[in-house]
This record gives C-alpha cells, sequence and structure tokens, in this order.
C-alpha cells in the first residue's frame, strides 16, 4: 500500500507524483503537522521522509482535453 514514513509514524494510504526528479506532495502535512521537516510542495526527490510505493505510468492528456479542463485557450 503506497505510503510515507517519516520520524516513526507512518500515513498509509498516501499518493504523490513523481516527475522529471522531483516529488510534489500537498498533503502530508495534513496527518503529520506542519513542521519544516514535514514535506510540502514540489521537492528534490532526496529527503527524510520515506515515500513507500509502485510507480504507476501515466500518459499526459491530449491537449485538447487540456485545454477544455483548464479551461484555456493555450
Amino acid at each position: 500500500m503506497p505510503g510515507l514514513s517519516l520520524g516513526g509514524r507512518i500515513v498509509q494510504p498516501h499518493f504523490w507524483v513523481e516527475s522529471s526528479g522531483y516529488r510534489i506532495d500537498y498533503r502530508a502535512r495534513i496527518w503529520l503537522g506542519d513542521a519544516p521537516e514535514v514535506p510540502h510542495g514540489v521537492f528534490p526527490l532526496d529527503g527524510i521522509a520515506e515515500y513507500m510505493g509502485n510507480p504507476v505510468l501515466i500518459a499526459p492528456l491530449p491537449t485538447v482535453l487540456f485545454q477544455l479542463l483548464a479551461g484555456s485557450d493555450a
């Protein structure tokens, strides 16, 4: 089961995104508090928190679908 471990505390399930050498996690602080060592935002893959799980690869959205969902003409 995907999870996050930090300082002996484990949060499961926990989900995040990894892309281009970075991890994106905006929910760890909901469960682990807002201490500086709790990961939050976009940050390099190395750190003191241990992320556990199996990767799931997804294809990018087609441009037209992305534009519709984003509500933009870009």
